[in-house]
């Protein structure tokens, strides 16, 4: 499988949102290299939903504003 089809759910919401890898790295606390390397392997349950839970904590914080 290529790396462009890991994590499509993932990467779709991500295009979807107009946010960036480093700003889902820096909500989790992790370094922005390490998201991208994540993406390049299917995730695991847990760190799937971790990410989209960041990404709908950013959408939902900058409603906010």
């Amino acid at each position: 499988m290529k790396t462009s089809e890991m994590n499509k759910e993932i990467r779709r919401k991500i295009a979807k949102s107009g946010l960036r890898n480093y700003e889902i790295a820096n909500h989790i606390g992790i370094n922005p290299n390490t998201f991208q390397h994540w993406l390049m392997q299917e995730l695991p349950a847990s760190r799937k939903e971790m990410v989209l839970k960041a990404i709908d904590e950013i959408l939902y914080a900058e409603s906010n504003k």
